[in-house]
């Protein structure tokens, strides 16, 4: 039987058959606030987050669920709150079984009720599957709709991941990717082999490519976030289009009230979604979508590699900062709203 800790009841920790690795999810927002495996969290958590279920307040760290909208609301729903309310709602856990891998899956949903009709006016039902491996943590959602109508949607995991060193911390496979810079006011392709975080960063990139030598699409490639150590977490999507890459970086976590403020030293969000443009569901249909991490061992030459490359990125970011100015697309301000993450 999976064993399952229940020590508050606002919190409900799965461990997997071998006890090495374990997943603990919020009741609120149904965010996985903690990944381990032998006893290192390979997510990060604000120590000021609100874990509780007396509030709406949306939990700040782990893997939030962002759904039915991204960022503020759109037109036509203005009492949606930024990013949805699908993070900051109760929700209800169905259980756990093992699989014929001897993986363990956590089952938990939200289903349409007065409050979420008051903001979006059509009842669905949100399912979130949590697979947990030895070495890889697969979430999958499903999202139904139960009207004969159909409603739009904007959906991402909003995955917060541990980093021991900021400055050794870069992001790979996002070479050639077109990207909305929300910080910058920007359209601009990144050119770089690694993407360091020096500075604030807030990238929408879309990867629904059609790569004509491989013959498919590229947004169920890999991407990795290293920080210099002897691993990398290792992302890869099924049917989620987008890639957000989020650090607020100093002055920005000034305005965060639930982050320390050296906080953003510790993580970058590396998020898996469908954003840039919002997908709609048919009455009586399902979307599906999923992400699974990897934790994946690096030897000695892919880090000594990497280290290099940060050096280039690092290069390459400084010269496009120059040209700024001239090569940017200007994107309408952020609202006072919009500034808040």
């Amino acid at each position: 039987m999976p064993i399952i800790e229940i020590e508050d009841p606002n919190l409900i920790t799965i461990d997997h058959p071998t006890n090495h690795a374990s997943v603990t999810v919020g009741l609120k927002g149904a965010t996985i606030t903690a990944w381990k495996m032998f006893s290192n969290n390979l997510l990060y958590t604000s120590p000021l987050a609100d874990l509780s279920i007396g509030n709406k307040t949306p939990i700040r760290g782990g893997i939030p669920i962002c759904w039915p909208n991204f960022g503020p609301p759109p037109t036509a729903y203005p009492k949606l709150p930024k990013h949805g309310f699908a993070r900051s709602m109760i929700w209800s856990y169905l259980g756990s079984e093992v699989d014929e891998n001897e993986d363990i899956m956590g089952i938990f949903q939200l289903k349409s009720n007065q409050d979420t009709l008051d903001m979006f006016p059509f009842n669905f039902t949100l399912t979130l599957k949590i697979l947990l491996g030895m070495s890889y943590l697969q979430t999958t959602i499903e999202i139904t709709n139960h009207d004969e109508v159909e409603f739009p949607s904007q959906f991402l995991f909003h995955t917060y991941l541990h980093t021991d060193n900021i400055s050794q911390t870069v992001v790979t496979g996002l070479k050639d990717f077109s990207y909305t810079d929300q910080v910058f006011k920007q359209e601009s392709t990144d050119r770089s082999a690694l993407l360091p975080i020096t500075e604030e960063v807030d990238r929408i990139y879309r990867r629904h490519v059609y790569d004509n030598a491989a013959c498919r699409f590229r947004d169920e490639e890999l991407i990795a976030l290293g920080d210099g150590g002897n691993c990398d977490i290792t992302l890869r999507a099924i049917n989620l289009h987008d890639v957000v890459v989020w650090n607020p970086h100093i002055e920005k976590t000034k305005e965060l009230k639930d982050l320390p403020p050296d906080g953003w030293k510790d993580f970058v969000c590396v998020e898996m979604g469908t954003v840039s443009d919002p997908f709609k569901i048919q009455g009586g249909q399902t979307f599906v979508g999923a992400q699974r991490l990897v934790l994946r061992i690096l030897s000695k030459m892919s880090e000594h590699i990497r280290k290099t490359h940060a050096k280039q990125a690092n290069e390459l970011i400084t010269e496009e900062n120059k040209k700024r100015p001239a090569m940017a697309k200007i994107l309408p301000a952020k609202s006072e709203e919009e500034k808040k993450e």
